[in-house]
């Protein structure tokens, strides 16, 4: 009876066990940041404290992953691969340029995210920042592909802190460049002090035209 019993609590806490990160994103005048901790867990354990959790998708694109490391990892990289494996296409059209090779509208790789993520069972999300001709723009994407755009956005186990700080600070697409870096440093500073599972440093990306 008490190894029934025990076996049940272990099963518990197994279920309970979440996979740790802070993201956060923020749309200032020209551009873009994105930020995340650097800490990867595998239940309580840490099992790496660098990890990078932002993602080249093209030059003007990135994103933040939360979820399955490994699972955030491998979708980012085929994304990015489409990416250039369309830019390619173009540039033998004789009417794109080369250079259009390593770049994608942002609504384009959010599509590319959102068909991989609903395609498959992949268990990560992404917080996914660029800018295109039409301006900065972030996007929250989630584990079953849904998208919400947003001027602001946080996700994982940490996000309460970081949009708690976020909309403390009154942050507004009007701001400059150095008080967005700010914002988000804070921001990721912050699901970190609230959450046991985030940690590590605070790595940031900033994308502009």
């Amino acid at each position: 009876m008490m190894g029934a019993a025990r076996r049940l609590v272990a099963l518990a806490l197994l279920l309970r066990q979440t996979r740790a990160t802070t993201l956060a994103g923020v749309v200032f005048e020209h551009g873009v940041v994105l930020g995340a901790d650097s800490r990867a867990t595998t239940g309580s354990i840490i099992a790496d404290s660098s990890c990078d959790k932002l993602h080249p998708l093209c030059g003007n694109c990135w994103a933040g992953g939360c979820g399955t490391a490994a699972d955030a990892d491998e979708l980012t990289r085929h994304v990015a691969l489409d990416i250039r494996l369309r830019g390619l296409r173009a540039a033998t059209t004789a009417i794109a340029a080369p250079a259009a090779v390593d770049v994608a509208t942002v609504d384009e790789a959010r599509g590319l995210l959102r068909r991989r993520l609903k395609s498959s069972r992949l268990q990560c999300g992404f917080v996914l920042g660029g800018v295109d001709a039409t301006g900065p723009k972030l996007y929250r994407v989630e584990p079953d592909g849904a998208t919400a755009s947003s001027k602001y956005a946080a996700m994982g186990s940490g996000q309460f802190g970081a949009i708690a700080r976020i909309e403390a600070a009154r942050h507004a697409p009007t701001a400059s460049r150095d008080d967005a870096i700010g914002v988000v440093r804070c921001a990721i500073e912050a699901g970190i002090a609230c959450d046991t599972g985030s940690g590590g440093e605070a790595h940031l990306v900033v994308l502009e035209p």
